[in-house]
């Protein structure tokens, strides 16, 4: 009984793994874009028009 827990906890770490990068990675990405275009805007609202 406490192979197969124990089998079937590793099998759920490794399958979590690759899925946790990729959406590190997207949400990194996400918030680059998002303070680019934060930035952009402030740089738009503060010229004179």
């Amino acid at each position: 009984m406490f192979t197969a827990t124990f089998a079937f906890a590793a099998q759920r770490l490794l399958a979590t793994g690759p899925a946790r990068a990729a959406r590190a990675q997207l949400l990194t990405r996400i918030s680059g874009v998002t303070m680019l275009g934060l930035g952009a805007f402030l740089a738009l609202a503060r010229r004179e028009v």
